[in-house]
């Protein structure tokens, strides 16, 4: 569709100006066709696996609730002070695209998943580089993954529908350590939940300290992918979580402890199963499992 692009050599301070500016240049290179709804332009580009929307200047402009800063027709997502994850609720015209951008580095986990009333707005992923990481027509639109570099990566609300409302949501994970630190209860509770992401092949550890014949009660649910558990005991006996059916995945496990000391219980993902978020609820009860006749 485009011969030569030129542009010029001025040199930009902004490195994530700079890195947006490449990814536009790779974009128009391959791009291959064009339409035109309203004031919207839409460019299909990379074998119409990739989009540009562009619109007039006197549309009004996005507006996210999570205090995102908008960058053209990019809204730059933002993060409050401590946290790890951000929403943004927004409406979107029929056959439209919403684009986001931030920053993450190498080796972190990000989560986006997109939700609409007919599930009828999908999720695009696209990395500084250029290099698509997940693709709207795969469904469905929700991703998980290890950040393959240090760069802006760009998520796409794309709608396949008329025009409606929907709920972005993206979860970052540092860069954390193999163990998940020492599960305690608060006063009074019975019950705790402990929430993270893993990358696939990898694992996670967690103690808690517990009393002979308390039952301990441990369920698991992944996201995209399974999370299995080993519930290990101060004198080397195991338990391990059974799958259980769920419109996610989930494993359960139930015992009643044989001694007093502490238990570990152990984290993994299958490989090639893909990374995960992933929610760890513990609970334990002082009664014993009853006895079946």
């Amino acid at each position: 569709m485009f011969g030569e692009i030129v542009r010029t050599l001025k040199a930009c301070l902004d490195q994530n100006v700079t890195e947006q500016e490449q990814l536009y240049l790779q974009a128009l290179r391959t791009a291959g066709r064009f339409t035109v709804a309203g004031e919207t332009l839409t460019i299909l580009f990379d074998d119409d696996r990739g989009v540009l929307n562009f619109v007039r200047a006197s549309a009004a402009p996005l507006e996210s609730s999570n205090g995102g800063t908008s960058d053209g027709n990019i809204t730059r997502v933002s993060f409050g002070t401590g946290e790890t994850s951000a929403e943004i609720s927004a409406t979107i015209a029929a056959r439209a695209t919403d684009s986001y951008a931030l920053r993450a580095q190498q080796g972190q986990i990000m989560a986006v998943e997109v939700s609409s009333p007919n599930s009828d707005v999908l999720l695009s992923v696209v990395g500084g580089d250029g290099i698509p990481l997940k693709r709207y027509q795969n469904r469905p639109p929700s991703w998980t993954s290890q950040l393959p570099a240090t760069q802006d990566y760009v998520l796409h609300a794309v709608s396949v529908g008329m025009a409606t409302s929907y709920t972005l949501r993206v979860w970052i994970y540092p860069l954390s350590p193999q163990t998940g630190g020492r599960v305690e209860f608060e006063p009074g509770a019975t019950s705790a939940i402990r929430c993270g992401a893993l990358p696939e092949g990898r694992v996670k550890e967690y103690v808690l300290t517990a009393a002979a014949y308390q039952t301990i009660h441990i369920q698991t649910v992944g996201y995209s992918a399974p999370v299995s558990f080993t519930l290990h005991g101060p004198a080397g006996a195991t338990w391990s979580g059974e799958s259980q059916a769920s419109e996610v995945y989930m494993f359960t496990a139930q015992a009643v402890l044989p001694q007093d000391g502490d238990y570990m219980v152990t984290l993994f993902v299958p490989p090639d199963a893909g990374a995960t978020r992933y929610d760890v609820a513990f609970t334990i009860d002082s009664s014993p499992l009853p006895t079946i006749p």
